[in-house]
Parts: C-alpha cells; sequence; structure tokens
C-alpha cells in the first residue's frame, strides 16, 4: 500500500509542471495565510493561490514543523469539502484544480498523514480526479481506496460518477469500463444500476460499456434483477430505442427463474402499455419471445 501510494504521488509530480502549463491554473498568494484565512476569502482565491511549489519552499520555511502540519491538513480537508460545492455550479470549469491542490498539498505529507487523509476520505478523494487532465490517476487512487471504502459510501461514490458524467462535456468510456472491472463484486450491482439508463442518452457508443457491465456482475447478484425497478425501466428504455440485441443480453444474462421471468414480463407489459404505440418496437415482440424460450428451457432455480 505504501509503495502505491507513494508511486501515485511521484508520477503527478513529474507531470504537474506540464499540466499546469497546460491548464494555465495558478498564480502567486500566499499559501501559509490563504490557509489559516480560509473561511473570510473568496474560494476562488484561496484554491488558486494554495498550488504554487515555490512560493510554498518560501512560506515552509517560516514555520514550526507543528504549524506545517496543521496547515497541510486544514489545506486537504478544505479542498475535499469545498470540491463537490464547486462541480457543478457556476463554477464547474475550476474542477481540475481541486484535483491539482489536493495532490499537491498530499505530496507534501509524510505516508503517516497521507493515510490518515485517505482513510477518511476515500470516496471524496476518488471524486476529485474524475476531471481532466487527471483521470489516469483515477484509477491508480481507485485501487486504494476499496481498502478504507465502506459500503455504506458506495452509493455516495456511485452518484458522485453518475453526476459527473451527466454534468461533464466528455466522457471516458475505456475509464468507466477498467474501473468497474476493478471494483469489487458487491460495488457492481448499484453502479451498472445506476448508470446503464445515463449511458443510453449520451451516443450510440456506449453499447459496448453496458455489454461489459451486464457480462461481469456476479451470479449471486444476478437473481436480484427482475424485481429490481431500475432494471426493469432499463430494459423499457431498451425497447424504446430498438436497441434489441442490448435487451437480448441483458435478459439473458440475468439468468431467471421461471418465476422471476413472468414477472419481469408483467413489469415490462405493464409499462408499455402505458407508452405511445409507437414505442411498441420490435425489440419488445423479441424480448417476450425471449422470456417465454428461457422459460421454457431452463430449470428452476
Amino acid at each position: 500500500m505504501e509503495k502505491q501510494l507513494n508511486f501515485v504521488l511521484k508520477l503527478s509530480l513529474e507531470e504537474m509542471a506540464l499540466r499546469r502549463v497546460v491548464v494555465n491554473l495558478w498564480t502567486e498568494n500566499d499559501i501559509f495565510c490563504a490557509i489559516q484565512n480560509f473561511r473570510d476569502r473568496n474560494k476562488q482565491e484561496y484554491f488558486i493561490g494554495i498550488k504554487s511549489n515555490e512560493l510554498w519552499k518560501t512560506v515552509e520555511d517560516k514555520l514550526t514543523n507543528e504549524e506545517r502540519d496543521v496547515s497541510l491538513l486544514i489545506g486537504v480537508n478544505a479542498v475535499i469539502s469545498e470540491s463537490r460545492d464547486w462541480r457543478f455550479g457556476p463554477y464547474a470549469f475550476q474542477q481540475e484544480k481541486f484535483a491539482d491542490t489536493l495532490l499537491y498539498l498530499l505530496s507534501l505529507m509524510n505516508h503517516e498523514q497521507q493515510m490518515q487523509v485517505l482513510k477518511k476520505h476515500p470516496g471524496k478523494i476518488l471524486s476529485c480526479f474524475l476531471h481532466w487532465p487527471w483521470q489516469d490517476l483515477f484509477l491508480d487512487f481507485a485501487d486504494l481506496i476499496w481498502t478504507f471504502l465502506p459500503e455504506s459510501d458506495y452509493k455516495n461514490l456511485t452518484d458522485n460518477i453518475y453526476e459527473n458524467i451527466r454534468h461533464a462535456d466528455y466522457y471516458f468510456p475505456n475509464l468507466i469500463q477498467e474501473f468497474f472491472l476493478r471494483s469489487p463484486s458487491d460495488f457492481r450491482m448499484n453502479f451498472v444500476l445506476s448508470l446503464c439508463s445515463l449511458l443510453l442518452t449520451l451516443s450510440n457508443y456506449e453499447d459496448e460499456t453496458i455489454e461489459i457491465f451486464f457480462t461481469n456482475i456476479d451470479p449471486e447478484y444476478k437473481a436480484s434483477l427482475a424485481f429490481n425497478y431500475r432494471f426493469l425501466s432499463f430494459l423499457v428504455e431498451l425497447i424504446k430505442k430498438d436497441k434489441c440485441h442490448l435487451a437480448e443480453l441483458c435478459v439473458r444474462e440475468a439468468s431467471l427463474n421461471k418465476e422471476e421471468k413472468e414477472g419481469l414480463k408483467e413489469g415490462i407489459e405493464y409499462k408499455m402499455a402505458l407508452l405511445k404505440p409507437s414505442f411498441r418496437t420490435g425489440t419488445l415482440k423479441r424480448v417476450l419471445e425471449i422470456l417465454d424460450e428461457t422459460e421454457t428451457g431452463a430449470p428452476d432455480k
């Protein structure tokens, strides 16, 4: 774990000069004063001023070790607590500053301090790296946080990823696919059900991501799909968009028993009856045929 975290931080520092030029983020302010007066200052001034390597070295000489440690912790906690407030508001374009600032402050900490912060805010730290140009570090941090992230925080992390994709002007399917495949099996189910309907609204290029999602859910979780309203709603969306191959794949991958198939079939027919006839595509007929086929061909569980 120590080597992994140190590698991530080292990698980021080697790239930081180039990224700073590319993104053109920072101006000079007194980092220590910015931290100490954070509550009384404009947020934008704080996050612009906090990140300056040369300036920090100058200020650091004026601090005791205790003041330095306290300042770093205050800065990290401020970045983490404020990053979500800015993510989708009028300053959404500033989001990469949070990741840059956070990573820089973490690099100034010793390993014990780094692990203390990571254990306290695993999901929030990971969410800071969802924006360009930091996606390459997102997976590195994702591999670290699963040790510390409680199951109770799974939904919050999923919601953050969902909102970032929904509000961003870009989307990286390979990143999301790899993150999903490297995540714990008990995390995948909620993640799949949260993101699939969103992916359908983005473009026709999300078919591969949806296929990867549904073919990599653990069998023990597939059985719960039939009675999940989000899965039913997702299937209806596939039917409305006439995505027959995806609808067929999702139904077959669900591995449903006779009772579950009958319940799913009833749910689909009920929802489709509420829609305009134009939405009753050939995919609807095919899905119902598949449910009938598998119903007679598969044994009860």
